[in-house]
């Protein structure tokens, strides 16, 4: 299992930031993902030939949002912890997984970093920052 945790400081507020993460229908925003499949509790993002199926686990407005995700390759949980920081916002991400391949688990840690590096810059150009 493999743990990695990215904090990113935003200037816009908390209700943007929730509002642009919190939404499955709209991933445009996403430069990694193709399309989307959303329910009430449950999403699958299209990457390429990976289907990441995710399901909603905890959602409390502007303050917390867990994930378990699954896939071909991988499984765990994606949490997100929204908060205030001075006049603007700050996300904290924490990841963990198992893959399934022996060669993936010694890339696991490199594949989060920079999945969360992509997802945060993504976020960053959403919101015009």
């Amino acid at each position: 299992m493999k743990k990695i945790s990215t904090t990113a400081y935003f200037e816009s507020d908390l209700k943007k930031i929730w509002d642009i993460v919190t939404d499955t229908n709209n991933t445009s925003w996403r430069s990694d993902i193709t399309r989307t499949e959303a329910s009430e509790e449950e999403f699958t993002e299209y990457s390429g030939n990976i289907q990441t199926k995710f399901k909603i686990i905890a959602k409390e407005p502007y303050r917390y949002y867990a994930l378990e995700i699954s896939n071909k390759n991988l499984s765990g949980r994606w949490d997100g912890i929204f908060s205030p920081d001075g006049g603007g916002s700050k996300l904290d991400i924490t990841e963990e997984i198992t893959v399934s391949s022996p060669a993936m688990k010694l890339l696991a840690g490199v594949y989060l970093r920079r999945q969360q590096r992509k997802y945060i810059s993504d976020l960053k150009r959403a919101l015009g920052e």
